[in-house]
């Protein structure tokens, strides 16, 4: 873990999974979205905390969101939409939508038209942070199938020997599934830390 998400154990306090849960869903239900938004974004932030990814987890992604919500960057309420599209692969235009939300909706769009066309690729544009891209990537894993998730995550790192942000950290997940042993599962960002 980063020495930045790290809480001193004199200072630590611990929460049962289900009253975070349900406090999480509670915020994102008080910022306007639907209950079955805030469980399937509260779900995406319970999974990066559970699994130690404190970086996208409740306690250091939560009061961003919140802010977002209201500086209404966020749409609590997005009606995605199909903007481009071919059997295997399609352009959602995500209503400046909660990546939380969007990111699964597209891809379960993506495990559909894998299932029918043997791949399948959703891009998403017009949203709002996308969170432990593992998540999204892990989705494709109960359909035995490879997912992959990544996004461009903001022009926030300097080029080499640039002075100013330029490039995205372009996170990348990829889930594999692997018979009876435990699944591949990787999420990095491309960028240095």
């Amino acid at each position: 873990m980063l020495e930045r998400f790290h809480v001193p154990e004199d200072i630590a306090v611990r929460v049962k999974q289900e009253d975070m849960r349900a406090a999480v869903e509670a915020i994102f239900q008080a910022m306007d979205m639907p209950e079955a938004d805030a469980q399937q974004a509260a779900d995406v932030l319970m999974y990066a905390d559970i699994r130690g990814i404190e970086s996208h987890g409740v306690s250091n992604m939560m009061r961003v969101y919140v802010t977002q919500f209201k500086e209404e960057r966020i749409n609590p309420r997005p009606e995605p939409k199909i903007i481009h599209g071919a059997p295997a692969v399609a352009t959602l235009d995500s209503d400046r939508g909660h990546g939380l939300v969007v990111g699964p909706r597209a891809m379960d769009m993506a495990i559909e038209r894998a299932g029918t066309y043997g791949i399948g690729a959703i891009t998403v544009v017009n949203g709002a942070h996308f969170g432990a891209a593992a998540y999204h990537a892990a989705m494709a894993l109960e359909h035995d199938m490879i997912g992959m998730a990544l996004t461009t995550g903001g022009l926030t790192v300097a080029p080499v020997h640039g002075a100013e942000p330029m490039v995205g950290l372009n996170p990348l997940a990829i889930a594999v599934p692997s018979g009876q042993e435990p699944p591949f599962i990787f999420d990095a960002a491309m960028s240095s830390v």
